[in-house]
This record gives structure tokens, C-alpha cells and sequence, in this order.
């Protein structure tokens, strides 16, 4: 089957379809299911921040309401910006 067309039924690009191509033939299948340390989004919270936020949203509610709900208080609350 073509890169381009596997990228077209995929949602990605040619280029990315070369790639995993590329990954599969050097290391197997198993590598096209993991993702490399230095892809991606670098997390914008550290470690503590997540553990702090998850225990708060466990145990906790914003003041004056009932529930978690709006992304604004939640990230308000801790202090931190969202964009």
C-alpha cells in the first residue's frame, strides 16, 4: 500500500508514514507502539503540581461550589494560568 495513501485513511502526514515505516523495519512492531522521550508536549507541571491537583480534586471543591467543573476555578484555585 502507498505512504500517501495510509497517510490519507491515517490523518497524518506522508513523512510520518515513512517514519513508523521506518521504525517497524529496524525494531518491530512494538516500537510503533511506543513513543519516544523527545516527542511530544513537554509537560507544562511538574510531578508535584500533578499529585497536589489530583489529591485536591479527590478530596476537595473549589469555594462556593458544589463540584470540579469549570477549567478556569480549577486552575485559579492553584494559582496557576491557563492559556
Amino acid at each position: 500500500m502507498a505512504n500517501s495513501r495510509i497517510a490519507g485513511e491515517t490523518g497524518v502526514s506522508r513523512a510520518t508514514v515513512v517514519e513508523w515505516r521506518k521504525r517497524f523495519l529496524n525494531e518491530g512492531p512494538d516500537a510503533l507502539t511506543q513513543i519516544k522521550p523527545s516527542r511530544g508536549r513537554k509537560p507544562q507541571l511538574g510531578v508535584e503540581w500533578v499529585e497536589e491537583i489530583v489529591k485536591a480534586t479527590l478530596n476537595s471543591l473549589p469555594p462556593g461550589t458544589t463540584h470540579w467543573s469549570c477549567r478556569s476555578r480549577y486552575f485559579v484555585s492553584f494559582g496557576l494560568n491557563y492559556g
